[in-house]
């Protein structure tokens, strides 16, 4: 184990302040993981972004994060997710994977048992990264649908429209459907629930089609 501290990173959006995307929900697996590793807390330093879009890596403790790598401050990060770390398919993003690399840096990503210390632990994380994208793209694919009816429908659209109730989400679950007719009730359900923090059920998913199916038909 090297003498540099572990960088242990969190983050969380503004909207996603559900129990399972908290910080402090985070902060509590990377303790217990730090624990089962026998690491000593107090070579630990902790960065968290609390309130901000993983879209952007322009984040405040995310640059000072990558200040600290750049400066050869950290040889390991870990997180719970690689959507903590980013959701977007960004060259920066590429950039900051790159300078990983370039330091030799371990990223460990708990929810899914990547390690980048291995080659396929590399290939894991590739991966992961860009599922990842692509559920990013699909929920912004599905939301900009739902946007345009609204407009041609002439209701008002904005921010703080995206992140309301029920009959929002089911939009949003009309919209994802249509866009892409090959997703399964339980994948709409797992991006609804990534985008606001919470999965509905798959038989909600399904009544809320037949409803629209209905709707459509009438």
């Amino acid at each position: 184990m090297s003498d540099k501290p572990i960088a242990a990173y969190l983050r969380v959006s503004s909207r996603m302040q559900a129990e399972d995307r908290s910080t402090e929900s985070q902060r509590r697996e990377i303790d217990r993981w730090l624990a089962y590793q026998e690491i000593d807390p107090s070579m630990v330093e902790w960065y968290e972004d609390e309130g901000h879009t993983g879209r952007d890596m322009a984040r405040p403790a995310m640059k000072a994060l990558t200040n600290a790598i750049k400066a050869g401050r950290h040889e390991m990060i870990v997180a719970w997710d690689i959507s903590r770390i980013s959701r977007g398919f960004r060259a920066e993003t590429l950039e900051w994977l790159g300078k990983l690399e370039n330091h030799n840096v371990r990223l460990v990503l708990l929810q899914v048992g990547v390690d980048t210390e291995t080659a396929w632990g590399k290939f894991f994380f590739r991966f992961q990264w860009l599922m990842g994208c692509l559920q990013s793209d699909l929920i912004g694919e599905g939301w900009k649908r739902v946007m345009d009816r609204r407009r041609d429908e002439g209701k008002a659209v904005g921010g703080s429209l995206r992140w309301g109730d029920a009959t929002e989400r089911n939009e949003l679950i009309v919209s994802l459907k249509q866009s892409n007719p090959a997703l399964t009730l339980d994948q709409i359900a797992q991006l609804v629930g990534r985008e606001t923090g919470t999965k509905p059920d798959p038989s909600t998913v399904s009544r809320v089609l037949s409803r629209a199916r209905e709707a459509e038909q009438s």
